[in-house]
């Protein structure tokens, strides 16, 4: 069993699948606070104590022991496609990383001597040239779309693999998802999370933290990295990731799920605000009807999605086919 990008809380009360750009390390933090009641100091992806972690040899067993078992709340959380691959070029093809070095030395080698991404058009668009930045992404793009090919440069690396592969892997090994939340409603989708959770210790006002060191203000808008070419190739790569999570196709503008409520945020409460009491709650129940919308059950409103659904689709896609 391979269960990589597993983490869960030392107090072993929920497993999480941790995706790459999709909120991983500001996750990670909270399932850290829950155990500890304050914030990891330093690089979270460095932590060595404290959490359990699949890279930990230490800790395997003991996920594998709630892996196998299915008794343990299993949640993960995705991100709009379009957002998430242009953080994925900012972060570790257009910037150095905490120890001065841009990420994969042999990434970058090959962008440059087959794709015409050099240096220089990487220092410039380090620097805020956005018709540079845009430019450099739509050249790693098409390398994205060429790794998908059998034969092509290189095997895709896990910060732009498609979302259905890293969660197809985990459902292979025989887990199964309780809950998918995503990114556009983070404060509501972890609200719910530390609801079930009930940990000993709950943050407060978190939406304005920031985890990881947040793009430059000159960085152009999303739909601005998209032009015919790209938004196709993102089809070719994504389409799976698009289909299963309900963004939309060929809308970099539009970022939110069509899979949530429709009506607008859902009524249930952000991470940091006090707990609704039981009497509260069949209040509700009593004077609310089912569906979406203002007056809907509180139930059906939740910013996270009921992940049977998503397991039974992706269980089906992976009878046809490896994805």
């Amino acid at each position: 069993m391979d269960l990589p990008g597993l983490w869960m809380p030392k107090s072993e009360t929920a497993l999480y699948r941790s995706l790459p750009k999709c909120a991983c390390s500001s996750i990670g933090q909270l399932l850290y606070f829950s155990d500890h009641g304050h914030f990891f100091q330093g690089e979270f992806h460095r932590l060595t104590t404290g959490l359990h972690k699949w890279d930990f040899e230490a800790s395997r067993n003991i996920l594998m022991t709630h892996v196998t078992a299915r008794t343990t709340f299993t949640f993960s959380c995705v991100r709009n496609p379009y957002a998430r691959i242009v953080s994925a070029f900012l972060d570790k093809i257009c910037s150095p990383q905490d120890d001065g070095m841009f990420y994969s030395h042999k990434i970058h080698e090959i962008l440059s001597q087959s794709y015409g991404l050099d240096p220089n058009m990487i220092e410039r668009a380090f620097y805020g040239d956005s018709e540079a930045r845009i430019k450099a992404f739509r050249r790693f793009l098409v390398f994205i779309h060429d790794c998908t090919r059998s034969d092509g440069p290189g095997q895709l690396d896990i910060h732009w693999r498609p979302m259905a592969t890293h969660l197809g892997d985990f459902i292979r090994q025989g887990g199964r998802f309780d809950k998918i939340i995503w990114v556009e409603y983070f404060d509501y989708g972890m609200g719910y999370i530390f609801d079930h959770l009930s940990p000993n210790h709950r943050p407060q006002h978190v939406s304005h933290i920031k985890f990881n060191k947040a793009a430059t203000a000159s960085n152009p808008p999303i739909e601005a990295y998209f032009d015919q070419t790209a938004l196709f190739l993102m089809e070719r790569i994504y389409q799976q990731d698009f289909e299963l999570f309900g963004y939309r196709l060929n809308d970099p503008k539009k970022r939110e799920s069509r899979a949530r409520n429709p009506f607008g945020p859902p009524a249930y409460r952000p991470l940091g605000k006090p707990r609704v009491s039981l009497q509260q709650r069949r209040r509700l129940k009593q004077t609310t009807h089912r569906g979406f919308g203002p007056g809907a059950n509180m139930a059906n409103n939740l910013a996270c999605r009921d992940a049977s659904h998503f397991t039974t689709n992706l269980d089906g896609l992976l009878r046809h086919q490896s994805i």
